[in-house]
């Protein structure tokens, strides 16, 4: 196997873990119990089973990445279709995008992290596996979303979160713009606002200002400023956010020229 099969293997074991609601605290630091037909990690939710295939990857690899000679994880993109209406009835693709455990760096309208490592916003809009999916998708509208955890810089007040948020999802959109100047599509930055919800850990915190991309297929005539509206996007399971727990959003309509047009709405408008 070689070393890119082995870091996606650990990258699917982590993603794994993750989605049974264990918190990946390292290798390093997990117990392995070998057992007849596999072994358990020790984590601080409980054991997480760990196929016996698996075991030698997973005891010879301490450090996922960087033992194997790699900066780290090539993103794990899930992109998600749904279809929605818009505040006329006509019919619209919504696609979702999202880097699984990548999130916005604390305090950051630049930065993008992914476990302790920190890269630029540019960076992350220009791996291959993002690029080339946006490039290729044939969609008519690119939608920036920004949000910000619950916590405060020491400080700060709840609007100032609320304007990084926004910044984000401006930031997003007018990467993808520069990095694409060909595509003959509209944009939109959607700010869902500031979260209100105390996380109860830094996963959570991570998972309250991920860093998310739409895109929107639709035919001539479609509002795409209505399907950014609450009412829709609270129906879209693959929306990695709880609409309800943050305050402060909008939608902006960025247009399609360098010089921004802009359509201010309230994200709970109708």
């Amino acid at each position: 196997m070689g070393l890119q099969d082995q870091a996606k293997k650990v990258a699917e074991i982590r993603a794994a873990l993750a989605d049974r609601g264990h918190s990946f605290i390292g290798f390093r630091m997990a117990m392995l119990i070998v057992g007849a037909l596999g072994g358990f990690f020790v984590f601080k939710q409980g054991l997480a089973y760990v196929p016996k295939d698996m075991l030698s990857i997973i005891t010879t690899t301490p450090s996922p990445y960087e033992e194997l000679g790699m900066p780290e994880a090539p993103p794990d993109i899930t992109t998600t279709t749904t279809e929605v209406k818009d505040k006329a009835g006509q019919l619209a693709t919504l696609i979702t995008i999202v880097a699984r455990d990548y999130h916005w760096k604390r305090t950051s309208a630049e930065g993008v992290q992914y476990q302790n490592k920190v890269r630029s916003l540019r960076e992350y809009v220009s791996m291959p596996a993002i690029r080339q999916y946006i490039e290729q998708s044939g969609f008519d509208a690119i939608v920036g979303v920004g949000a910000a955890s619950n916590e405060l810089v020491a400080g700060g007040t709840s609007l100032d979160e609320q304007f990084r948020a926004m910044a984000r999802a401006d930031r997003i959109q007018n990467e993808i713009r520069e990095m694409l100047p060909a595509l003959k599509v509209k944009y939109f930055a959607l700010s869902l606002g500031r979260n209100s919800k105390k996380p109860a850990s830094l996963v959570d915190s991570d998972a309250q200002r991920r860093v998310v991309i739409l895109g929107i297929k639709g035919g001539k005539g479609v509002d795409f400023g209505s399907i950014l509206s609450s009412q829709v996007l609270e129906k879209v399971d693959a929306f990695p956010f709880v609409l309800s727990e943050y305050a402060g959003g909008a939608v902006i309509d960025k247009g399609e020229a360098k010089a921004s047009k802009f359509s201010f709405c309230i994200l709970a408008c109708k």
